[in-house]
């Protein structure tokens, strides 16, 4: 008798047999307590046993090791299927309950065969005929066809698994199982066990089978203990280009070689393989991208369509948007590429703990107007990929219906916020969803930073002219109380001199000159009056107390107060009084403050006319007063800023007439406290006419 193995063959199923038991061992010591460690670690084992014994005959000294070598070989070519097919019921997610049934009849057909396969060869042992021997292979063959079915059946099961779960660490496990399932147990069953039992002979050797099977311990090990160890979509796209790429050039080769053979009779093997190569060279680099692109467009649709949308998304002149139209963009790419429930998109401010909502899907939720995060990923407990880095969500919205929430800076103080709900699949979120929605919202957030800092930059130069604008009003300000302090002193000055220096001044001149000296008084305490209670407007503290006010009675204590006014500007002041009700809820000395300010307005811009007239009337619940001039009047545009404080017309200016320009600041601020309005119409050279709303008291 000759040797049926080679020496090397033997000593490589040896290797490949300690190889199963070393891993089963090692994935059972990692994880003892978990049923799926232990039923991989049986079937590692019976993998080895198959391995390591034939299943031909065997005349062995002892008989007993013989039999006993046969019945292990037997007994684990039935059992390790059926211990794959449980390993597929348990994980990654325990199903063994209901199909415990289905189990058991599978465990008793092992078993069966096992018995029937045993006993076929116990018989050609004892008497080694034709017929006998027959019947063995036969019984044997059968095993197979149970091999392929529990193949087929566990490979069924992951799908099923794969399909149903919602977990992305359970997706890549069973994706590690599929890939060793289909490199090992489906290779041993179509390269080996198939062609044996229809021609006696498997498609390649023994040995290679054996070393397909290695695939089962190495990618069921990184699939049970790190399963994230490797990308196994990368793997699979990958290996699916490159596969397809040298099918392509292994075609084209044997096509030429045959094509070329046969038109010249001549073996061109050689010259065939280096023409191939110089084509090799010339087109690999663009025929695997476009491999490579059809490839992930065919099979890996949801990453080839997140590269598509995030190409297009980037291409769009975002820095020609405004922040809630970039928000809008990201928002629809966002929920045409993965269907969510809920989806809010925020900027925080938290130096002023503010909050700007760029965009709402779904039902109404609120975010808390302060929420303080980091740069970073959250999400609640198993809802997103675990090899993804994150934390869980804040406490602030942990009650909200919520589960992701991704922070990316925009300028300092300043975060933009997407809150995310469920995928409205079910499942979790994936790796490449986060790493998806993380590169769209940054280019967003460098869109909307770009455009922040650009409204900072336009802010700055507005606020700096603004203040360059306020410094001259100020100095203007100054320049003007200057001189409306000093003309009443200089009158009052040169009066009180005079007085003392001639003793014999006659009574009646004694009194004008004292009536002139009280008359500049009084306009230097309105003077001091209006700067003080603009001081008061601007540190916020210029409430006034309000009780019943009739308002006959403040225009009478105004034009008591002007009448000196009046009569050194030589002003006429034409009056028309209601006699209806006019009491409302005032405050007097505010209301007297009011009206001297118009008062002295028309007196200053009166121009030749010398005049106004003041009307006091009742028209529903309000009670009406008008103001009329016949002065210089103003151009529309400066209507605007009437009420703005330093604000001086281009006419005063450029006709030097004397003013603060804080009267009608002060005028709006008494009007506006007693819940009044005032109107204004006016035309260059055509006068003004002031009316003040205010509701009469019930």
């Amino acid at each position: 008798l000759t040797r049926f193995y080679p020496a090397y063959h033997v000593w490589f199923q040896v290797v490949i047999a300690g190889i199963f038991m070393l891993v089963g061992s090692y994935v059972l010591y990692k994880q003892p307590k978990e049923i799926a460690s232990f039923i991989f670690y049986l079937s590692c084992i019976g993998t080895a046993t198959i391995v390591t014994m034939t299943w031909g005959t065997a005349k062995t000294v002892p008989v007993w090791l013989g039999e006993t070598n046969r019945a292990l070989f037997h007994l684990a070519y039935g059992i390790v299927p059926v211990l794959f097919v449980h390993f597929s019921m348990v994980y990654p997610v325990n199903k063994e309950r209901k199909l415990k049934y289905l189990l058991i009849v599978l465990y008793l057909l092992a078993v069966l065969f096992f018995s029937i396969n045993f006993a076929s060869w116990l018989l050609v042992r004892n008497s080694l005929t034709a017929e006998n021997t027959l019947v063995y292979v036969k019984m044997f063959d059968h095993s197979r066809l149970f091999i392929l079915a529990m193949v087929i059946l566990a490979i069924g099961i992951f799908i099923h698994s794969y399909v149903k779960t919602g977990r992305i660490e359970d997706r890549k496990r069973l994706l590690w199982l599929l890939s060793g399932f289909l490199i090992g147990p489906l290779g041993f069953v179509t390269l080996w066990v198939i062609p044996q039992a229809l021609t006696g002979e498997g498609l390649v050797s023994e040995s290679f089978v054996s070393s397909l099977m290695l695939a089962i311990p190495v990618t069921f090990t990184i699939s049970i203990v790190k399963y994230h160890f490797l990308d196994i979509d990368l793997i699979i796209n990958r290996s699916l280009v490159y596969i397809i790429v040298i099918l392509f050039f292994g075609t084209v080769y044997f096509a030429l070689l045959i094509g070329l053979s046969i038109l010249i009779s001549e073996n061109l093997e050689l010259k065939t393989a280096a023409f191939v190569i110089v084509i090799f060279s010339l087109v690999f680099h663009p025929l695997r991208n476009r491999v490579q692109s059809e490839v992930d467009r065919l099979f890996f649709r949801v990453r080839y369509n997140f590269k598509e949308s995030l190409i297009a998304f980037q291409k769009l002149s975002l820095p020609g948007f405004t922040d809630r139209q970039i928000a809008g963009h990201l928002a629809s790419s966002l929920l045409t590429n993965i269907p969510l429930g809920r989806l809010l998109i925020s900027e925080y401010e938290s130096s002023v703990k503010h909050k700007d909502l760029y965009f709402s899907s779904g039902d109404e939720v609120r975010l808390p107007d302060k929420l303080v995060v980091e740069n970073m990923v959250y999400s609640r407990r198993g809802s997103i990929e675990s090899r993804i880095d994150h934390e869980l969500l804040p406490e602030e919205i942990e009650d909200l219906d919520l589960t992701v929430l991704i922070s990316l800076p925009l300028t300092p103080g300043r975060q933009l916020v997407l809150a995310l709900g469920d995928k409205r699949s079910g499942f979790q979120f994936s790796g490449n969803d986060i790493e998806f929605i993380s590169a769209m919202a940054k280019s967003s957030a460098d869109a909307i930073s770009a455009i922040k800092l650009r409204e900072d930059l336009v802010r700055k130069e507005m606020e700096k002219g603004r203040l360059e604008e306020l410094n001259e009003q100020k100095s203007l300000f100054v320049s003007s109380v200057s001189h409306d302090l000093k003309t009443p002193l200089t009158s009052i000055n040169l009066l009180a001199q005079q007085m003392k220096r001639k003793q014999d001044i006659p009574e009646e001149r004694k009194n004008e000159y004292l009536d002139v000296i009280i008359g500049e008084t009084e306009r230097l305490t309105r003077l001091i009056d209006n700067v003080l209670d603009f001081s008061r407007i601007e540190r916020g503290i210029s409430g006034h107390i309000l009780q019943l006010t009739d308002l006959k009675e403040v225009i009478r204590k105004v034009l008591g107060l002007m009448e000196y006014q009046f009569k050194s500007e030589n002003f006429t002041i034409n009056t028309s009084i209601t006699e209806d009700t006019t009491v409302i809820n005032g405050n007097s000395d505010a209301l007297v403050e009011c009206l001297i300010n118009l008062l002295t307005n028309s007196i200053k811009f009166s121009g030749k006319s010398k005049g106004a007239e003041l009307t006091l009337e009742r028209s529903g619940g309000e009670a009406i007063i008008t103001i009329i001039d016949k002065g210089i009047g103003m151009k529309r545009e400066e209507k605007d800023k009437l009420f703005t404080p330093y604000f001086r017309s281009e006419t005063s200016i450029k006709k030097r007439i004397p003013g603060t320009g804080l009267g009608l600041s002060i005028v709006k601020n008494i009007v506006d406290s007693h819940e009044g309005r005032i109107g204004v119409e006016s035309a260059p050279g055509e006068g003004t006419i002031f009316k003040l709303y205010f509701k009469v008291a019930k």
